[in-house]
């Protein structure tokens, strides 16, 4: 696929839900991995904002107007817009410090824990890349 979908988001969502998957959680095993972590968090709030919801004319199966507006999705406020890109925005500057010793220090983690291995799948996810076979491919 070129894009994201509902089903990567899901599945990120997912693995975010799990109660202990938060940056601080994840320091403790690497440098990167909770400006990593932030970064997806960041990049799913984005997406969640800026998805379009639309109901296209005609096509209402025999609902009125009203019915139909009825389901819609609401169109995301603006400003809860412009603090998703805003929290995006930190994200991707933080990411811009991570340093090729700190992606190291993870890639030399013979088996990392779950919740590092669990950030590297976010990430596979949302760069819709192919999910990896092995921990070492992912890197």
């Amino acid at each position: 696929p070129e894009c994201l979908d509902e089903a990567d988001i899901k599945r990120v969502q997912d693995i975010l839900a799990t109660p202990d998957m938060t940056p601080q959680a994840v320091s403790k095993f690497s440098t990167a991995a909770p400006i990593m972590l932030t970064w997806v968090i960041a990049l799913v709030g984005v997406w969640i904002k800026f998805k379009v919801y639309t109901t296209t004319q005609g096509e209402t199966g025999g609902e009125t107007e009203a019915e139909a507006s009825a389901h819609a999705t609401p169109t995301p406020n603006p400003d809860d817009m412009a603090q998703a890109q805003a929290a995006l925005s930190e994200a991707l500057a933080g990411l811009n410090k991570v340093r090729k010793m700190d992606i190291m220090e993870v890639k030399a983690m013979k088996t990392p824990p779950k919740m590092m291995q669990d950030v590297f799948t976010c990430i596979a996810t949302l760069k819709v890349v192919p999910q990896p076979d092995k921990w070492g491919s992912i890197l």
